[in-house]
């Protein structure tokens, strides 16, 4: 069985439902449901850089603040360097105000890797920048700032790896800094990424059902912040679908690459929605109610282009089954008035009452 979906418009948070009507499965003994997925398709309309990836916070001696990369594509690791910086100076300016400097303007230099830079060019891909700090001169003037840190906590999302830093674990640390920063001289803060930078976080897309099966899953794929992520759990994944620049798309080869048994025996009616590789709807927090990835209208899955059409093959597989009787009994190829075997209890009578043999 075949069950081809349209393009269609999907529920708040990414989740479609897709009703068989009278073409349900019902399944008898010794026999399960086995979902396999051929072909999905749709347009990559969420952004590399989203509520996902972006957020990260600026502590310095008197305060923080949580700062977000805008949301956005990056044609290379300069532009997210160029964001990365413009974002951090810019709160940065607003601490040296906040404890009375004189500072009203920053200057950014030193920005690593340049814009001549490709990908593949002669670059190790992690992000450097000088922050000076400026009187209305404008001169170099102190920017009064000290215990200045970065952090990616993974609880706010995945910032940590397309900036190169570190990751928090720990909500309540207040004083490990994710990147390299010195602000030990008084007028300008150097900021050094420890990592190759990368311009998104999101390599697949995950396609989930609310069906139980028997496929499996580590933690990590579902909870990121459990404490034994390396641990294996029952998934609700039936497949996983290559992010690429314009389209995700996937086409089954041998027919076999995604598939799930079904625990259940009838099946009316299925659930499905996308994810990330962390159980997050794209491009939105794990508990957002938000129904768009991208952009600023509020409607992007149920009246925008958040969309997709897939094609699922549906087989009910039959198992042997030692506890019954598999083989059909022998079958008598004698009509049953000449087998000689009594046709009903007569209790020593005939059938006309008399006793047998008289």
């Amino acid at each position: 069985m075949w069950i081809a979906t349209g393009v269609h418009r999907w529920f708040a948070r990414g989740q479609l439902y897709s009703h068989l009507n009278s073409a349900g499965v019902v399944c008898g003994a010794g026999q399960y449901i086995r979902l396999t997925l051929n072909n999905l398709s749709m347009h990559k309309v969420f952004t590399d850089i989203n509520r996902n990836n972006s957020t990260f916070k600026v502590r310095y001696a008197g305060g923080d603040e949580d700062v977000d990369l805008t949301h956005r594509n990056n044609q290379n690791i300069n532009a997210l360097a160029t964001n990365f910086s413009t974002q951090l100076a810019a709160q940065l300016l607003k601490f040296s105000q906040d404890t009375g400097s004189t500072i009203i303007t920053i200057t950014i230099s030193n920005l690593t890797p340049d814009a001549a830079t490709t990908i593949n060019g002669n670059t190790d891909n992690i992000i450097s920048f000088r922050v000076t700090f400026n009187d209305p001169t404008p001169t170099p003037a102190p920017h009064l700032l000290t215990n200045v840190i970065v952090q990616c906590f993974t609880e706010v999302g995945d910032s940590y790896a397309v900036l190169g830093a570190n990751r928090i674990d720990d909500v309540t640390d207040t004083t490990t800094s994710s990147i390299t920063i010195d602000d030990s001289n008084p007028n300008y803060i150097d900021v050094t990424c420890l990592y190759p930078a990368q311009r998104s976080s999101c390599s697949f897309v995950y396609v989930r059902t609310d069906l139980l099966s028997t496929a499996l899953e580590t933690v990590g794929l579902s909870r990121p912040e459990d404490k034994f992520a390396n641990d294996t759990i029952n998934s609700d994944i039936i497949g996983r679908i290559p992010v690429d620049t314009e389209f995700c798309q996937y086409d089954a080869g041998t027919g076999r690459e995604f598939f799930v048994n079904v625990q259940q025996k009838v099946l009316g009616n299925i659930r499905f929605r996308l994810t990330d590789n962390h159980n997050r709807p794209l491009g939105r927090t794990a508990h957002s109610q938000s129904q768009t990835a991208s952009g600023t209208g509020a409607n992007q899955s149920t009246l925008g282009n958040l969309s997709f059409s897939m094609v699922l093959r549906m087989d009910v597989v039959q198992q042997r089954q030692v506890q019954e009787l598999e083989t059909p009994p022998l079958q008598s190829s004698v009509p049953a008035r000449f087998s000689g075997v009594l046709k009903h209890q007569g209790f020593g009578v005939d059938d006309y009452g008399r006793p047998i043999g008289r």
